[in-house]
């Protein structure tokens, strides 16, 4: 072999002997980019972060687990082997029984006494019985045995049972985000809330009073409305609170309401259109409005739209649309707002509503990009409060049983709060927000693009309105 070529295999043979080297580690020199080692303890953190959900529903799975097991001993033969043994042979084998001269039974009719044969019994089915084989038994509980579990309230299941009441309970008054700790002030700022004078409405219109803005509740009645404004002052000691009527159910006293928020006010930075009713039965309104739709959707549409030339001109605004997790059992179809359509089934109006609030919504907010003004929808979830008294009887008295377990007005009223003044949502739009104050996924109809515009130009021609004016 040549030399060159005894060097070349010699080279190759010390490569493949050297073991490889892995390539030197690049320095990430993105700023801000997080490394593998920190998005590992990121995951490893989040895993790790149970919340209330999760303890909850691992705590119904053993409950569950526990009524299963203990249902499945009720059903075993409450008999120690002994005893079913000897069940099973008195039943099978044919029994002869010994008598003598001194029993006291009473001698047959033959006179006779003294040892004597049974009748043997009938012999068993053929279905049932086999030599060698053990018959089936049908279990017949007739009677309590020792055997059996203690008294259903001694269970261990139960306790679990409560724990899990008392966990839904402290879920319940837990607060994602806590209104207290936002160092948000609203000092020189305008917001309007829309029924404000009870409820959710009212609680954030005094959460907002509180952070010294200018608060405006917009409300049906006089009454009610001024008794609303009166305690607020007193519980805010801010003297900046006022009352002016809308119904929202009625497109001219949404004109005139309007009207006057643009003669009487230099700014307008959160708009909370909270008004809304439920179980109202089916009606039109003289302006030929189905009057549940009006309320809660055609009417604060109308009001938004008017009211956008003063949001735009106190950029940075908020648009706050309050929605309901019922949104997912509703349709959007524009024949619904005048009642040329008619929906079946309890709550089907309401469910509607939603869903056209967060169409509302998403159209909304890719109309104003740019602008400075967000809108952003959300649901404050299960709450106790006096929208259920249109409602039948019936249904009020199920709202009373479960009090205890869904939301206060002002635990309500979080996730509304959240929207118009957390810090967090600046900058935010075209977003859906759960009662916990996340962020939410709507249902696909929600996100359908094509239906927001189709129903935003189907309400722009009952209103009237284009891009926020009149012609």
């Amino acid at each position: 072999m040549p030399a060159r070529e005894r060097v070349a295999a010699s080279r190759s043979r010390g490569d493949k002997s050297r073991p490889p080297t892995a390539p030197p580690a690049r320095a990430d020199t993105v700023a801000g980019r997080l490394s593998q080692g920190e998005w590992l303890s990121l995951l490893r953190a989040e895993r790790d972060d149970r919340d209330a959900g999760d303890v909850v529903a691992e705590l119904l799975e053993r409950v569950l687990a526990e009524c299963s097991r203990a249902h499945a001993v009720r059903q075993r033969i409450p008999f120690t082997v002994g005893q079913a043994r000897d069940a099973i042979l008195q039943i099978t084998e044919c029994r002869f029984l010994a008598r003598d001269e001194g029993d006291t039974e009473p001698e047959g009719p033959a006179g006779d006494s003294g040892w004597r044969e049974d009748e043997e019994p009938e012999p068993c089915a053929a279905d049932s019985w086999a030599q060698g084989f053990v018959p089936v038994l049908r279990l017949c509980r007739d009677e309590v045995s020792a055997m059996e579990l203690p008294s259903a309230c001694s269970h261990p299941g139960w306790f679990l049972l409560l724990l899990l009441l008392g966990l839904l309970l402290w879920a319940r008054r837990r607060r994602a985000w806590d209104p207290r700790k936002c160092p948000t002030d609203l000092t020189g700022k305008t917001v309007i809330v829309t029924g404000a004078n009870s409820g959710i409405g009212k609680c954030v219109a005094l959460e907002l009073a509180r952070r010294n803005a200018r608060t405006i509740l917009a409300c049906r009645s006089r009454e009610r409305g001024q008794a609303a404004v009166e305690e607020i002052r007193a519980a805010t000691g801010n003297p900046a609170v006022l009352l002016r009527l809308l119904d929202t159910s009625s497109l001219a006293s949404v004109r005139a309401f309007a009207r006057a928020v643009l003669r009487e006010e230099k700014r307008l930075d959160v708009l909370v259109n909270n008004a809304g009713v439920t179980g109202l039965p089916f009606a039109v309104t003289t302006e030929g409005l189905e009057r549940t739709f009006a309320t809660n959707y055609l009417g604060p549409f109308l009001l938004t739209n008017l009211l956008l030339g003063l949001l735009k001109a106190s950029a940075p605004a908020r648009v706050v649309n309050v929605s309901s997790f019922r949104h997912h059992a509703g349709t959007a179809d524009g024949r619904f707002l005048t009642g040329q359509q008619r929906l079946n089934g309890l709550n089907a109006a309401y469910s509607s509503t939603k869903l056209m609030n967060l169409l509302f919504t998403a159209e909304l907010a890719r109309r104003l990009q740019g602008t400075g003004v967000t809108v952003n929808a959300l649901s404050p979830g299960v709450v106790n409060t006096g929208i259920m008294r249109h409602f039948s009887w019936a249904i009020r008295a199920l709202f009373v049983l479960i009090r205890p377990f869904i939301k206060s007005a002002e635990q309500g009223a979080i996730s509304t709060i959240y929207c118009a003044v957390a810090e967090e949502v600046s900058g935010i739009t075209g977003k859906y927000f759960d009662s916990e104050c996340r962020l939410a996924l709507p249902s696909p109809a929600a996100r359908d693009a094509g239906l927001a515009r189709k129903l935003w130009e189907e309400s722009e021609q009952l209103t009237g309105v284009i891009d926020g004016s009149q012609p």
